[in-house]
């Protein structure tokens, strides 16, 4: 198995209805493929994500990405081989900019809405290892 991460851009801003059908469009096809994992969306256009499963899956749902017109700027942080899930139920958090309650929507995750995230991150440390990691490295890159 192998765990993939990855950042990119949307080329729109998603509504929080479109989100929510991204979300069901995404647990839907990741449950088929057997892959889990996380996917994070900030409102402002950023998504992360991380993928897990057996790496034929993986590779393969990160091409659709890559080819999808609503990303851009797609960028792999890290590829592993993994021998247990981090996240082996597939989730996705984003920032609910309504007062609609989304807990009863299979797959989501309030992660983006949490007061404090730290607990989250100390509890998946090679998650937020990753993401510091890149942002510190492509940083690095426009300086230079």
């Amino acid at each position: 198995m192998i765990a993939l991460s990855y950042v990119s851009s949307s080329t729109k801003r998603f509504t929080d209805d479109e989100l929510t059908q991204l979300l069901k469009v995404c647990h839907r096809n990741n449950k088929i493929s057997d892959i889990s994992g996380l996917l994070l969306y900030n409102n402002s256009g950023t998504f992360i994500q991380i993928l897990e499963g057996e790496a034929e899956d993986v590779e393969s749902t990160y091409a659709k990405i890559k080819a999808d017109p609503l990303h851009t700027r797609v960028h792999c942080i890290s590829r592993k081989t993994i021998s247990e899930r981090d996240f082996p139920n597939w989730k996705m958090g984003f920032r609910n900019l309504s007062d609609t309650s989304l807990d009863h929507i299979e797959g989501y995750s309030d992660f983006m809405n949490s007061e404090n995230p730290d607990e989250y991150l100390l509890k998946k440390a090679s998650f937020a290892s990753e993401i510091l990691s890149y942002f510190k490295n492509t940083s690095n890159e426009v300086l230079m």
